[in-house]
């Protein structure tokens, strides 16, 4: 969504890469919805276990990774916003 100078992502993600450092591919966000920079995001994890990042890049590749340590397989939540160029 768009609205007022803003993009707004919301991600219900049903299961993830569980390597440690693994990562894995989400989409690609329309001209017009990109940031001007890369950027990273915490999600909310349904566990104690995994630890991630959503990454948005300014090139429109939305991407998540582990950050470390042996992870399982569960999914995450996110809601994101940020300024257009």
């Amino acid at each position: 969504m768009m609205k007022n100078g803003w993009a707004w992502l919301s991600l219900d993600w049903k299961s993830s890469a569980s390597g440690s450092w693994g990562k894995g591919d989400i989409g690609t966000l329309p001209v017009g919805y990109r940031p001007a920079t890369d950027i990273s995001f915490k999600p909310i994890v349904f566990n104690d276990v995994n630890n991630k990042s959503v990454n948005i890049c300014k090139t429109g590749n939305v991407n998540y990774n582990n950050t470390g340590g042996s992870q399982d397989g569960s999914g995450f939540l996110l809601h994101a916003a940020w300024p257009l160029p």
